[in-house]
């Protein structure tokens, strides 16, 4: 430890801030993490395909369905028709999951197969995003790396949205991955988590929103900030392209599906940029007072437990208990 704050302290003397380096013990919790989330994930797909058909596992929610439908209509050529014929529509509210599952589908995952692949990525995605809270907990909060990972592992809303939101696992990996890439100087590999979790879901507007102010505020102390404010105005410029494909698309710039729910119907101007203004805060507090980790773990941790319980309509119904033990629906009820 006195060798690590020797080394640091060489590194600001010459006017260059540490690089941030996982020890070997952290290294090998990270790698106990990983190993736990495979096996969460392992059982929740086990749960999914015990609740399917023979041979076929049950999709979490209904919105698998349709991806797998836009998925199809990519392999086949026709991108963004959901039925054949049908005019471009972007109901999928992603521009990057279906397109991933496209490809499974071109490699002969046809049908209800289509939902396997879709499995394995969901399993995927979370033992990827457990890897996030086990880097970020490395680099902010060492000492209490061990906590974070077991409050992420077994955090009702990270099992519901990841294993039963299809698009929201790929996008959880990429902005906690953004998040990642710039505490460990990868720079590029900011960019391209960046770009990833814009097209796969709106709310990437978000997390670029918020590294822009944050590293628009750093930039004024040091050249490090310069780099986070870089990519997130490179997100903005993608969210700025997303609206503008989607105009081209379908000739307008919201999504069919957010557009389908009524969400700017039902709230007045005032309400939307309030609540948008509310979502942004979040994230810039959880990012700017360096406890990102601490505070997602914290606030979604064990006392949000996930259970199963089977539905006579093929779903799974993924559901979380509250401490009074009510049931509480999740967001893969379908």
């Amino acid at each position: 430890m006195a060798a690590f704050e020797d080394k640091v302290a060489e590194t600001r003397e010459a006017g260059a801030e540490p690089r941030v380096e996982m020890r070997p013990e952290q290294r090998k919790l990270l790698r106990a993490g990983v190993l736990a989330a495979a096996v969460v994930a392992l059982i929740g797909a086990l749960i999914l395909v015990l609740s399917g058909q023979p041979g076929t596992p049950a999709p979490p929610q209904h919105d698998v369905l349709m991806y797998m439908q836009y998925a199809r209509a990519i392999a086949e050529g026709r991108p963004y028709e959901y039925q054949l014929g049908d005019p471009p529509s972007t109901g999928s509210t992603s521009h990057l999951y279906p397109a991933l599952l496209s490809v499974f589908y071109k490699l002969g995952f046809h049908g209800e197969a289509l939902l396997w692949p879709s499995l394995v990525l969901n399993g995927v995605f979370f033992v990827g995003v457990i890897a996030c809270v086990g880097f970020l907990a490395a680099a902010l909060l060492p000492h209490l790396m061990w906590l974070a990972l077991v409050l992420a592992i077994f955090s009702g809303p990270i099992f519901l949205g990841v294993l039963g939101q299809t698009d929201a696992g790929l996008f959880m990996v990429c902005a906690l991955g953004v998040w990642t890439a710039l505490l460990y100087r990868r720079p590029l590999t900011a960019f391209a988590a960046m770009t990833a979790a814009v097209w796969t879901r709106p709310e990437g507007a978000l997390v670029a929103a918020a590294l822009t102010l944050c590293g628009g505020t750093m930039a004024v102390r040091n050249r490090r900030g310069a780099v986070w404010l870089a990519v997130g105005l490179w997100g903005l410029f993608q969210c700025a392209l997303v609206l503008l494909w989607n105009r081209w698309l379908t000739g307008t710039l919201m999504f069919h599906s957010l557009l389908g729910k009524g969400y700017w119907s039902g709230y007045s101007g005032w309400i939307a940029v309030r609540r948008a203004g509310r979502d942004l805060a979040h994230v810039i507090t959880g990012a700017w007072f360096c406890a990102p980790t601490q505070r997602f773990a914290f606030s979604m941790g064990c006392r949000l437990l996930p259970v199963w319980r089977p539905r006579p309509d093929g779903f799974a119904s993924f559901g979380m208990n509250d401490r009074s033990g009510a049931g509480l629906p999740g967001a893969a009820c379908g």
